[in-house]
């Protein structure tokens, strides 16, 4: 539809219900200001911008940059549409309407790129990226309890797991919850664990992430684990603090189908901890306790 076609002269746009559209609901303020094309390229330059943001995140290899840029070119962006709004409301706030300009018309549109937003992030979940937290301190210190970090999915589809690499899983059991641990053993290859120390096809293998913390747990498979090969299609998954995890020594080992992708970034990091519910009989929930901040890792890169 042409911004030019018009109609006679209707109510003047008032620049504070610009600003509010804009606030709220992005280019729609631009569209209520008569600029129906100028309103599509902003949708398109935002999802542009926030794609390049996401891929800055999980590619750049200074994190704190990459935080950086990715949060300054989105608030640069919603930044811009506010200003044009206004702009736009006080030069044409006599301009007489144009046929688009209805109330049903920024219903639909709010509906439409509503719906859409959610599709396009679902979409990038399922297949490119998605934000996880680490709530125990089983892979301590690679991740602590309260990292917040992005991961990559887009890897894996072209390539299996590999040796060393951290990766977040579904597990086995009730509920499937998602886990973090680092792949040691790869198809074909034999594991063993004796007196703690983790033996590859028969050699003690080199893993200068691992951690021993705390008392030893009276728990003999966390300790020894006869030796078994990893079955085709599967991989043999550990937690770096050996002491406090639970992982292929407890779950067996983790079918490749199962991994949804490769740790990438740290973006928000709070101290965090889990203890036992105050009444066990009325919840079986652990207690959530959320401590300072944790700004030294922030921007921390995992691969």
């Amino acid at each position: 539809m042409d911004d030019a076609e018009a109609e006679a002269p209707g109510p003047r746009r008032r620049v504070w219900l610009a600003a509010l559209l804009a606030l709220l609901f992005g280019a729609v303020a631009q569209v209520y200001c008569g600029r129906f094309q100028r309103a599509l390229a902003i949708y398109a330059l935002t999802w542009l911008v926030l794609l390049l943001a996401n891929a800055a995140l999980l590619c750049l290899p200074f994190g704190r940059l990459a935080i950086t840029a990715g949060f300054a070119s989105v608030a640069g962006v919603y930044l811009f549409v506010l200003i044009d709004a206004i702009r736009l409301a006080r030069s044409d706030s006599r301009a007489p309407l144009c046929k688009y300009q209805r109330w049903w018309v920024y219903l639909l549109l709010i509906i439409a790129s509503g719906t859409i937003s959610e599709l396009v992030l679902r979409l990038n979940r399922e297949y490119w990226s998605e934000a996880f937290v680490m709530r125990v301190g089983s892979m301590r210190n690679s991740l602590l309890a309260g990292d917040r970090f992005i991961v990559d999915k887009l890897p894996l589809y072209s390539r299996p797991p590999q040796r060393g690499e951290i990766v977040v899983y579904r597990s086995s059991g009730e509920g499937r919850p998602v886990l973090c641990h680092r792949v040691v053993g790869l198809p074909g290859d034999e594991v063993e664990i004796r007196d703690e120390q983790l033996l590859l096809n028969g050699e003690p293998a080199k893993e200068e992430y691992a951690l021993y913390d705390g008392e030893r747990r009276d728990y003999d498979i966390l300790n020894n684990f006869a030796a078994q090969t990893v079955p085709a299609g599967h991989v043999f998954i550990l937690g770096d603090n050996r002491r406090n995890a639970k992982d292929s020594r407890v779950d067996g080992f983790v079918p490749i189908d199962d991994v949804l992708g490769v740790p990438k970034l740290i973006f928000w990091s709070r101290e965090h901890s889990l203890s036992p519910p105050s009444n066990p009989r009325e919840s079986r929930e652990p207690v959530e306790t959320w401590g300072p901040m944790r700004w030294d890792r922030i921007g921390q890169r995992l691969d």
